[in-house]
């Protein structure tokens, strides 16, 4: 097979595979994308799906163009995609243009839409009163709306978590989403000692964290990528940053907690051995909660 027919069998071979994750990105609410961004992150998670495929898997912006045309007017899906603009602010002159963008005009439509089993509405519905448990998480009344138009029933309440005291709780909800969207955000917040200051910093949020009954935001520091931890009841507010790439934390950021008490990471400091007397009643419980 010559190398161009090769390649264009290649195309054919993984249409389904770009057709799902075009079907993600296009549902997506929290991030305006142009054909070219459609583009680079079809081949970002192509690259990832089949690293030993990287060149013959790699598509064209006009592909992604021939993929939207199908998923609009000749699929059997009948997808009905937006195609709209927005100012944004060009990295290379600084200067707002504007940028074309697409996404299905319901967030709540797929092309793989499958019909759940009795086993799979049951678990949902566990699923769906746990998270109802937890105040500002997230966007309760979507959920509900999602809960109804699966036809999922919530009859009692089987798990129950302590509830955290929080002002202001739909922060929670909003960071959570933010998080799970890869946004970059703009902070404004402000220290125990100066509660008048306003104070500002872009991060990279990685983490929501609870600890003694407070919660706390994990991320990294946008100019330095120095890990932070802000107190939610000290945040005034965030502005997501939507032209701004967001950056991965490289590593487990589970392993940073391991062996520290709390949530504030200070770079540099020495761990520290701790002895601490326990009596024979209790060492079995003292020795279980060490391995949870």
């Amino acid at each position: 097979m010559q190398p161009e027919k090769s390649k264009h069998y290649a195309r054919k071979q993984n249409a389904v595979t770009r057709y799902y994750i075009l079907d993600k990105l296009l549902a997506n609410r929290y991030h305006n994308y142009s054909t070219e961004d459609l583009c680079r992150l079809v081949n970002e998670e192509l690259e990832e799906l089949k690293p030993e495929k990287k060149e013959s898997w790699q598509v064209s912006r006009r592909t992604i163009e021939l993929d939207l045309h199908y998923l609009e007017h000749e699929s059997p899906f009948v997808a009905e995609i937006e195609h709209y603009q927005i100012d944004d602010v060009s990295p290379r002159t600084l200067k707002t243009v504007k940028k074309s963008c697409h996404r299905y005009a319901d967030p709540s439509f797929s092309i793989f839409t499958q019909k759940l089993t009795d086993d799979e509405k049951h678990l949902l519905g566990e699923a769906f009163t746990l998270l109802g448990q937890f105040d500002g998480l997230p966007n309760l009344e979507g959920l509900e709306r999602l809960r109804e138009s699966l036809k999922v029933k919530t009859d009692r309440q089987i798990v129950s978590f302590t509830k955290n005291p929080l002002e202001g709780k739909s922060l929670l909800g909003e960071l959570f989403t933010a998080i799970t969207q890869k946004q970059v955000l703009e902070l404004h917040f402000h220290k125990f000692d100066t509660p008048e200051t306003d104070r500002m910093v872009v991060v990279y949020p990685y983490l929501l964290k609870e600890y003694n009954r407070r919660w706390y935001l994990i991320a990294a520091a946008e100019d330095t990528g120095k890990l932070l931890s802000f107190a939610l009841d000290r945040l005034d507010k965030f502005v997501p940053l939507s032209a701004r790439h967001y950056k991965e934390y490289d590593g487990d950021l589970n392993e940073c907690f391991e062996d520290i008490i709390g949530v504030t990471l200070v770079e540099g400091n020495p761990l520290q051995t701790i002895l601490f007397w326990v009596s024979d009643y209790s060492k079995d419980y003292v020795a279980m909660l060490t391995k949870i």
